[in-house]
C-alpha cells in the first residue's frame, strides 16, 4: 500500500469519539476534506447568486483594476 505511515497524539475525547464513529482515521480525513471542498462551493455558489440578484434588481457591476 503506497502512502505515507504518520503518528499522531489524539486527546481521549477525539479518540473515544473516532472509536464510536466506526470508521478509520483516513475515512474520517477524507470525509472532512470532501466536507471543506463542498463547503467552498456553496459559499461560492452563494456569492454568486447573490451577484445575479443584484443584477436583476437593476445594479450594474463596475469593474475597477
Amino acid at each position: 500500500m503506497a502512502g505515507k505511515k504518520t503518528s499522531v497524539y489524539l486527546p481521549e475525547d477525539l479518540a473515544a469519539a473516532i472509536s464510536a464513529s466506526g470508521q478509520t482515521i483516513p475515512d474520517l480525513i477524507r470525509a472532512g476534506l470532501i466536507a471543506g471542498e463542498r463547503d467552498q462551493d456553496l459559499r461560492l455558489a452563494a456569492v454568486v447568486e447573490d451577484l445575479l440578484t443584484k443584477l436583476n434588481q437593476g445594479y450594474i457591476l463596475v469593474h475597477r483594476p
